[in-house]
């Protein structure tokens, strides 16, 4: 997808279609993934577009098995990278595409140098908790 865009999908196998959630090309909407160029600092490549569909089926694949996966009653607990929930985006926002109405809380962490550059209105919207670490804080590779 990330090199052929979604004309990639029309020659994929059926068992590996079937690994992809089946409501990306329904509900793809390109302005989910808008600040992703933004996040490229100005060096958006020609295939921009394709880069944000491949974001898109890891969002729609992990809501579809996560959706398919739940059990009424049960709580669903699902750890991702920030890109993937944060401002209700990514696998939130496929999830109440695909089925609406599940009570979803998300988690984010930001570093304390991130947070105090933040709006009001970013912390606020950023995720229903936010845990702020400090800039010195062992991390993983960026």
């Amino acid at each position: 997808i990330n090199k052929g865009g979604m004309d990639a999908l029309k020659k994929m196998s059926p068992e590996a279609k079937a690994l992809i959630g089946p409501d990306l090309e329904k509900y793809f909407d390109v302005s989910v993934y808008a600040d992703m160029a933004d996040k490229m600092g100005g060096h958006v490549p020609p295939t921009m577009l394709n880069i944000q569909t491949a974001q898109a089926s890891k969002d729609a694949t992990m809501a579809h098995f996560s959706i398919i996966n739940h059990k009424k009653g049960d709580l669903l607990f699902h750890l991702d990278g920030a890109y993937h929930s944060d401002y209700y985006r990514g696998i939130v926002w496929w999830v109440n595409k695909i089925k609406p109405g599940y009570n979803i809380k998300t988690v984010t962490t930001v570093l304390e140098s991130e947070w105090a550059e933040m709006t009001k209105e970013q912390k606020k919207t950023i995720a229903d908790y936010t845990i702020v670490v400090a800039d010195d804080m062992t991390q993983t590779k960026r």
